[in-house]
């Protein structure tokens, strides 16, 4: 018994008690770590708050943040509020947002004193200005808007149409809303069914003109302009029908070959298409588009390179675009996972391609067809066929694209997808 008090004295008590020395060190360190790490991503959530906020032309007195909650001060409009809210949604990362906000209403008219029966008003600023300007497969915004949220949303609009060709040189002004505003997003949009246009929106109404390929393009225009006048605002866009044949274009790829015909008005187009393939590096590129300045300027055709990069992936591939209708194959996996509803991002990214164009001519209607998944003995899956055409409707569908005009179908094929957009009338 002497024996082990001494060994507790000599060897066990002095390894205890340094060991609850290094706990209690590691407790202190762990209470100062965490409030440190959690304030450190409240700084960064305050830093990201406080230009999201700039960026929307909302000002507050103050805001700070209780782990992921974020807490606002101020005064605020209701308009102010709900672009506030917007603007630290985007941020993401924030769970929860509390407002310590006087909601106040727009200021109101400036107003003299005597003498009583006179009063005099601060007359309103100027209104808004939008001017759109569509050439050669560009669309330019110019302008004054009230506020960054509607330069912003006008922007994607645009970038949603015309993607790399829209061009955004909208500002914010001390301006204030026309009758137009509302539905100045859908006009953009859809400027996917002109030719050309330059169009201005201010104060008086609506005025310019447009160039469109068919009749039932000049019908959609009107109806969306049609929309936009109300009481003594003025409409007075002078909408023509182009005379001239369509472009043509064929693109089919085999693996070894890359071949490219048609007819395009614009030699650049021309060079640039030719170039894109080369660059590829999928096999030699055989040219035979013919340069025809007479034909009709496509919206189909202005985003067609990115359509060439989604669909160039595939082991064999094809597009082509005739008589309005703008139709696509391609061959080989990686656009579905095993589990046939679940669509992989190269799949997304093309579907979104085509939905772009659905929102550019509300006249396009889709279909597309998708085969099923190969077993190793060469066996195709009708089953995993049907699934994958769902899934593909429902990503439309969540694209923002009306379930009614799109036809989706599994086929008894292997892996390949086929979309084929043309408009209702046809």
């Amino acid at each position: 018994m002497d024996a082990l008090r001494q060994w507790w004295h000599d060897v066990a008590a002095p390894k205890v008690h340094k060991a609850r020395w290094f706990l209690a060190i590691w407790v202190v360190l762990a209470l100062v770590a965490i409030p440190w790490g959690v304030r450190a991503e409240e700084r960064s959530l305050e830093a990201d708050s406080v230009a999201a906020l700039a960026e929307a032309g909302v000002t507050v007195e103050d805001i700070t943040f209780t782990g992921r909650t974020a807490v606002v001060t101020g005064e605020l409009t209701a308009e102010e509020r709900e672009s506030a809210e917007e603007a630290l949604d985007a941020i993401g990362g924030i769970r929860s947002i509390e407002w310590r906000v006087e909601t106040v209403s727009a200021p109101p008219s400036v107003t003299t004193p005597p003498p009583p029966t006179t009063t005099t008003t601060v007359p309103p600023g100027d209104p808004a200005v939008l001017e759109l300007k569509v050439n050669l497969g560009r669309l330019t915004l110019r302008g004054e808007l009230p506020d960054a949220r509607r330069v912003a949303l006008l922007g994607s609009a645009a970038e949603m149409v015309y993607g790399a060709g829209a061009v955004n040189r909208l500002s914010v002004g001390d301006v204030v809303d026309p009758p137009w505003m509302g539905g100045a997003d859908r006009l953009v949009t859809s400027l996917g069914l002109v030719s050309a246009a330059d169009i201005m929106l201010d104060g008086a109404g609506i005025a310019g003109n447009a160039q469109v390929p068919t009749p039932s393009a000049a019908e959609a225009l009107e109806a969306v302009l049609a929309d936009m006048g109300t009481g003594d605002f003025r409409v007075d866009v002078d909408i023509q029908v182009s005379e001239g044949d369509a472009a043509t274009l064929w693109i089919v790829a085999d693996g070894d070959t890359v071949t490219i015909e048609g007819a395009l008005q614009r030699r650049k187009m021309i060079e640039a298409l030719v170039e894109l393939l080369a660059s590829l590096d999928i096999g030699e590129v055989a040219e035979g588009v013919a340069l025809d300045k007479s034909l009709d300027p496509s919206f189909a055709l202005t985003r067609v390179d990115e359509l060439i990069d989604l669909l160039s992936v595939g082991d064999e591939w094809s597009l082509a675009y005739e008589d309005e209708v703008l139709s696509g194959e391609r061959m080989g996996s990686g656009l579905f996972f095993r589990d046939p509803s679940r669509a992989t991002v190269a799949a997304f990214r093309l579907l979104d391609e085509i939905a772009s164009h659905m929102v550019g001519d509300p006249r396009l209607l889709l279909t597309i067809e998708v085969g099923g998944a190969v077993s190793d003995d060469g066996a195709v899956d009708i089953e995993s066929a049907g699934k994958r055409a769902a899934a593909i409707a429902d990503a439309l569908m969540r694209m923002g694209v009306d379930p009614d005009r799109v036809t989706a179908a599994g086929i008894d094929e292997g892996e390949v997808l086929r979309f084929s957009l043309e408009p209702a009338e046809r």
